[in-house]
């Protein structure tokens, strides 16, 4: 949900799975954000041709009046009258969709939210906005793709990078395998999540301001770009692949292959355990299974071994409680970073 205030977009943004919450549950949690527009003579809506100027005046009062108000049903009222007379400005249809959104209508808000994206592709909160319903409805790979989309606009968005890591470990966890497709644009894509954990964070952040331009800085390195695979999968014990875990490496190979043509492309794959067992005892596990997955893909795909450096980190990196059985399936993971 983020509506366009007269200078701001605020949203209230969904923070997926609290800590200890079971997996099919999602409880909102609520932050701030604010994206600033750019304005001109301090108008908040685009003029239409001359002939819809006195219906877009009129159209820029009813937006107004209902950035002023917390009744969603006051809100959908003036955002539609605003909607009908002036039906090409992305503002409008954003604010109408978030009002929906918070009256649960979410098959017309996500209707709204795309109107919006087709009057201005760039509008990266709508992009966010989709992907929370979709996300909350439990269709993660259309949460993947709107997150996706929303990041490439403004890829400081940390709420949103850590939504979208939610929803691909959610895919794994059913089964699903990310794809050689969407690998290579998440990993090429330079988003650095930093420090933030892949699973069960609690709370919410305050999310950084937008100006319309990009936070990228054009002519630097790409930051390095980490994703997580918890369906690369071993036998107890072992660091012997899993024949389950072949199709997910498979589209991590093919993606690879393409990223490597760019020379300067190093990867780094990181092996992580729960607490079961002795720090010894699993440092040394997961780094034979960091080998493992290095062994395979350079044999698979004729990848440069030498260009794979392989980790072993043990239980030192949990990013869940090893107290439950989820938890602990989390943690047992295997992680790819790329620099270039």
């Amino acid at each position: 949900m983020h509506p366009i205030t007269n200078s701001l977009i605020s949203k209230p943004h969904i923070a997926p799975l609290d800590t200890g919450m079971r997996a099919a549950l999602i409880r909102l949690a609520k932050t701030t954000r604010t994206v600033c527009l750019a304005l001109l003579a301090g108008s908040i809506l685009y003029l239409a041709p001359v002939a819809w100027a006195d219906n877009c005046d009129q159209a820029r009062a009813l937006f107004r009046q209902s950035a002023k108000t917390t009744d969603f049903q006051v809100k959908l009222k003036l955002l539609n009258q605003a909607a009908r007379l002036c039906p090409d400005e992305a503002a409008i249809w954003n604010n109408l969709a978030d009002a929906e959104e918070n009256l649960g209508r979410t098959d017309q808000a996500i209707i709204h939210y795309q109107k919006a994206l087709s009057i201005n592709p760039n509008l990266a909160v709508a992009h966010f906005s989709l992907g929370d319903i979709h996300f909350h409805r439990g269709e993660y790979q259309k949460a993947l793709d709107s997150y996706s989309a929303g990041l490439k606009l403004e890829p400081g968005d940390s709420i949103a990078m850590r939504n979208r890591q939610e929803a691909e470990s959610r895919i794994q966890a059913s089964g699903g395998v990310l794809s050689a497709e969407y690998i290579t644009s998440r990993l090429q894509g330079g988003q650095q999540e930093g420090d933030l954990q892949l699973m069960g964070v609690g709370g919410s952040r305050a999310r950084a301001g937008y100006s319309g331009q990009s936070n990228q800085l054009s002519g630097q390195r790409s930051a390095p770009s980490k994703m997580a695979f918890q369906n690369i999968l071993f036998d107890s014990g072992s660091a012997k692949i899993k024949a389950s875990s072949h199709a997910q490496l498979k589209e991590l190979g093919l993606a690879l292959k393409d990223i490597f043509r760019n020379p300067s492309a190093r990867l780094f794959i990181e092996g992580h355990t729960d607490n079961r067992g002795s720090a010894g005892y699993n440092q040394k596990l997961s780094q034979k299974r960091s080998e493992s997955v290095r062994h395979y893909l350079a044999q698979r795909f004729s990848l440069d071994r030498n260009r794979m450096e392989v980790r072993g980190f043990g239980i030192t990196k949990p990013v869940a409680s090893n107290d439950t059985a989820e938890g602990r399936a989390k943690n047992r993971r295997v992680e790819i970073t790329l620099t270039q």
